[in-house]
């Protein structure tokens, strides 16, 4: 278990626990699915958030395959932008809403709520 430093006004330092590092059993790669292109900076920056969670994901290009970015139009309601993001099948989105999501807890909850 880990607990993570925070800084707030005047205080030293506070503690808060690691919602990621109570996870037992973790959440297997076929859960969180990310479709990507070889050159998309927010694709990367997708996958080192999940890294830095210690998430494992499966990665499926869809700039050379089409029947993949086909797939990712049909599950995404048409979005045609990537990185597309899926965990279980919660659809979160792209970066942007990954990010917020990890921000304000959701990604945790939607983790917690995929690995029962």
């Amino acid at each position: 278990m880990r607990l993570l430093p925070h800084m707030k006004f005047g205080i030293r330092a506070r503690f808060s626990l690691d919602i990621f590092a109570l996870q037992e059993p973790a959440v297997s790669q076929q859960s969180i699915i990310i479709y990507t292109t070889a050159v998309c900076p927010y694709c990367v920056a997708a996958k080192n958030l999940l890294k830095a969670r210690g998430l494992a994901y499966t990665e499926i290009r869809v700039d050379n395959d089409p029947a993949a970015r086909d797939a990712m139009l049909a599950r995404s309601a048409g979005r045609r932008t990537v990185p597309q993001i899926f965990i279980g099948a919660q659809h979160v989105g792209g970066f942007d809403e990954l990010a917020a999501a990890d921000h304000d807890g959701r990604l945790a909850a939607w983790l917690v709520e995929q690995s029962a």
